[in-house]
């Protein structure tokens, strides 16, 4: 009995120690909680508390047996009341309050159900974490007010430098093709180089701007990506022919004819890309092939490489080369130019065209760029017939008609006439909006070029005016400016017939102006019909023949069958220029001919052998 009786009192002390343990235990866990516990009854009357904070002014008087809303403003009561039968209905609720004084207080309270007579309230201060909540929310308004002024200043930036760049490369491509002194043309033709260069700077920025902001938008359209390989590959035959690079265009039988995509945005990778490869490769070859892997239904996969024999880029570089204005560490600037932001926009760009773009690459051996694009649908597996007319120069003769210029920049206008060049339009002119609609009840313009942005009347207000007179209903208007806001793109596709962006080419300006101005096509007829007198062939001339055969076949031919149907003056002049240098080493007359008879065209076009 007695042995008994120490066995039960051993085990009791050994339960109590084990209590007061865990008692202990729960104690430091409860006191180490940055959280106030309160005991509440159901009526909310406080049974208990613990590691309430006294230097919080609501419970610097708390006590036992008071209710949970005393210690509170009166708006509160309501809301532990009915938290209070909601944890005990749900078992748990969680509400968050505020307490004013002279400083603000935040709180989150979280009820637990005990049994169905008490509860845990559990109160934890978020003054700190609100204010940061608060600084995150102030300082994300901020951001996006700092980006929608970036991008209206990119988009007035855009607008302003646009504007006389349209009067600069206007005006210099129309002279370039009236001047005949060769010192004013290669003046001429640096002016145009060099704006050029300015103006695609200018649309890399704003590019990469509206990627970023996500307003870049993807058009898709039904396009021949073997045309576009070809047309990109063509661009850069001269300076790979200068640098005696290889350049070759490889096509998988397998790649349909006809594929949706934005045939602008594509374009604009390829010359990237390709513009790359050829800058970097000093010798050897640059070559793009296209695939496609075909998937069931008419979707597949395109896969576009581009590779050379070039510098290549060190395994540290690879990442960094497509980040906005790096470029790879070591190169020279001088030699290699470019602002690094080439490959930033193309990644950007495949991107939004659900692509990728991998890169392969050895120093001193080249690199290879391959572009994924993912579900691109086609339309047609064989070939379209596009066939132009094969006649050999074609000059765009317009029949009478009015055209009306409203635009507030007097050199805007002016570049347009002289661009045009016709004597059969008449141009009427107007600097804004309220003067052209006035000019509207005299005459009926054919065709009208309308400028977003001006003073008095704008554009496109002008334009919404002119469309509820029902004789103006269909005439066609084209939108005449530098940049279009998002909040402008609907009223350009509800008003307008099309868009055309300054500083407009002479090639753009004649498309639009063809779409809806009858107009015939003749072929440039010879100055004189002098005939070819027939020469010997010197046995030196013989000798050199093979070479001139396969240069011409290899290298101007195919320039030639790219440029003969476009009317791109200022390419065909380089082209004969090119031909002429050649055939100083070969001196063969019948090539001395062609080159002589192909000037002649080119200047009557331009109008120098009028007189």
């Amino acid at each position: 009995m007695l042995i008994l009786l120490c066995l039960n009192a051993f085990e009791r002390r050994a339960v109590e120690n084990s209590l007061r343990e865990s008692e202990a235990t729960n104690r430091a866990i409860i006191s180490s909680l940055p959280d106030m516990l309160l005991h509440l009854n159901k009526e909310g009357l406080i049974i208990n508390f613990h590691g309430v904070k006294n230097n919080l002014k609501p419970f610097v008087n708390l006590q036992k047996n008071q209710f949970i809303w005393n210690i509170f403003p009166p708006n509160l009561t309501r809301v532990f009341k009915q938290s209070i039968n909601l944890c005990l209905t749900r078992c748990f609720y969680h509400f968050e309050f505020q307490v004013s004084t002279n400083v603000n207080f935040f709180f989150d309270a979280r009820l637990s159900k005990i049994n169905d007579k008490e509860i845990i309230l559990v109160i934890r201060e978020i003054t700190e974490k609100k204010e940061y909540e608060k600084e995150l929310q102030n300082a994300k308004i901020k951001a996006e007010l700092a980006n929608q002024a970036k991008s209206e200043f990119l988009a007035n930036m855009s607008h302003e430098i646009r504007t006389p760049m349209n009067a600069i490369l206007g005006f210099s491509e129309s002279l370039f093709h009236k001047v005949t002194d060769e010192k004013q043309k290669l003046m001429l033709k640096s002016v145009l180089a060099s704006g050029n260069v300015l103006l695609s700077l200018i649309n890399d920025i704003l590019d990469l701007s509206k990627i970023e902001s996500g307003k870049l938008e993807i058009a898709l359209d039904p396009v021949d990506i073997r045309n576009i390989v070809q047309e990109v590959a063509q661009m850069f035959s001269e300076k790979a022919h200068n640098k005696i690079l290889t350049l070759t265009t490889n096509f998988d039988s397998k790649t349909p004819y006809t594929l949706l995509l934005d045939e602008i945005r594509i374009r604009q990778v390829l010359l990237n890309l390709v513009g790359n490869a050829i800058k970097f490769t000093d010798s050897g070859f640059v070559a793009i092939s296209v695939d496609f892997i075909e998937l069931p239904g008419t979707i597949g996969d395109l896969i576009i490489k581009i590779q050379d024999s070039g510098i290549g880029i060190p395994e540290s570089q690879k990442e960094v080369i497509f980040e906005a204005f790096r470029q790879q560490s070591g190169q020279s600037n001088r030699k290699y130019e470019g602002t690094g932001l080439g490959l930033a926009i193309t990644k950007k760009l495949v991107e939004k065209m659900n692509g990728s773009i991998a890169l392969k690459s050895a120093v001193g051996k080249g690199s290879e760029f391959t572009i994924t694009i993912k579900n691109v649908e086609f339309i047609n597996k064989s070939p379209v017939n596009n066939k132009i007319d094969e006649s050999p120069d074609k000059e765009v003769i317009f029949e009478p008609a009015v055209v009306l210029i409203v635009d507030d920049v007097k050199t805007n206008i002016k570049s347009i006439i002289n661009l045009i060049d016709s004597q059969s339009i008449t141009f009427l002119e107007a600097e804004n909006g309220e003067i052209a609609l006035e000019i509207l009840n005299h005459y009926h313009p054919d065709l009208i070029l309308m400028d977003l942005r001006m003073p008095v009347l704008d554009g496109i207000e002008t334009t919404r005016r002119i469309r509820t007179f029902e004789k103006y209903k269909t005439t066609p208007i084209i939108a005449f400016t530098a940049t279009i806001f998002d909040s402008q793109k609907t009223a350009t596709k509800d008003y307008f017939n099309g868009v055309l962006f300054k500083p407009v080419s002479r090639k753009k300006l004649l498309t639009e102006f063809k779409k809806y101005l009858p107009f015939k096509v003749t072929s440039i007829q010879a100055v004189d019909n002098e005939p070819i007198v027939e020469e010997e062939i010197s046995d030196s001339t013989l000798e050199q023949l093979p070479d001139l055969i396969k240069e011409f076949k290899e290298v101007y031919l195919p320039q030639w069958q790219l440029l003969k149907n476009k009317l791109l003056i200022f390419k065909i002049e380089e082209f004969a220029n090119s031909l002429r240098l050649s055939n100083e080493k070969y001196n063969f007359y019948l090539l001395n001919n062609y080159v002589n008879n192909l000037q002649k065209s080119i200047d009557l076009f331009k109008g120098t052998s009028k007189n």
